[in-house]
């Protein structure tokens, strides 16, 4: 929970996790690319919120599961 909130420099994340938690990336302001695995089971609330580089305007960043769809598609 809130591992990575607020990272204000942090631009890319590749990772093999199968959890993240709550507040795991909100508002890190400068993240641009994030690799999401196959791995992925468990999504916490607000993960990806205020992640304005990252997440589309026409994404609603409070909807988890919206967010990785569409981080896989790319």
């Amino acid at each position: 929970m809130n591992a990575f909130s607020g990272c204000n420099s942090l631009e890319n994340v590749h990772t093999n996790l199968q959890e993240l938690g709550q507040n795991a990336f909100s508002s890190c302001s400068e993240l641009k690319s994030m690799t999401i695995p196959d791995s992925l089971q468990t999504l916490g609330f607000m993960v990806f919120w205020r992640c304005s580089k990252l997440v589309p305007s026409n994404i609603d960043d409070l909807a988890t599961n919206a967010v990785v769809a569409y981080l896989r598609s790319q």
